[in-house]
């Protein structure tokens, strides 16, 4: 009898637990306020603040057609959201795509922490000739770029490479919307090499 007693004690505790998972949200379908709900993600950036805060805007990864990423919505995800870089770093540009956490701030607040500090290396950009000319025998190059990250945001205009050019000769931009490289000097964008080439002729 008492072990007959002992499995139907099992028995019913294993049946309210599977209960009370069935009545539970999914961690997905919980607010994003709820406090035990501590994550990370990505997000746009709506706009600069100014300071190093911001307003973001969540993303979530659409796997269809080719993939990209598509505004959340509230009130699963954070939607004209206010968050501040954790190194109050102030030239995150609106439209970029940054990483975001949830940590609690001192008094046990929510609050958002974006970490739009770019990469100190190079990275790939898109760029487009939007001035200057492409010297010649007695005069050096004086090109100039729009530099775009690789999602098509404006970082910089009129931007010259910093890589060195021949002091003389005519040289060749790269097809508009070319790749290029370029790194941050802390806030400002420096355009190392737009892929320019030497105007020749090749030997007949």
């Amino acid at each position: 009898m008492n072990d007959l007693t002992h499995q139907l004690n099992l028995l019913r505790h294993r049946q309210e637990a599977a209960d009370a998972a069935a009545e539970a949200p999914s961690v997905a379908e919980r607010p994003v306020s709820e406090a035990e709900v501590a994550r990370f993600g990505v997000a746009k950036i709506v706009s600069n603040t100014g300071g190093g805060d911001y307003t973001i805007t969540e993303q979530w990864w659409d796997p269809s057609g080719a993939g990209q990423w598509s505004d959340a919505t509230a009130p699963l995800g954070y939607v004209q959201a206010p968050a501040r870089d954790y190194g109050s770093c102030d030239w995150g540009k609106a439209g970029v795509i940054v990483p975001f956490w949830e940590q609690r701030a001192i008094g046990g607040a929510l609050e958002l922490i974006v970490n739009v500090e770019p990469d100190p290396h190079t990275f790939g950009v898109k760029v487009t000739k939007d001035g200057g000319s492409a010297g010649n025998k007695t005069t050096q190059c004086s090109f100039t770029y729009t530099v775009k990250d690789l999602a098509g945001n404006t970082l910089a205009t009129a931007k010259s490479p910093s890589r060195p050019r021949p002091l003389k000769g005519a040289m060749d931009p790269p097809a508009d919307n070319s790749y290029g490289l370029a790194f941050y000097d802390g806030s400002t964008l420096v355009l190392w090499d737009a892929g320019e080439t030497l105007d020749v002729e090749a030997c007949p």
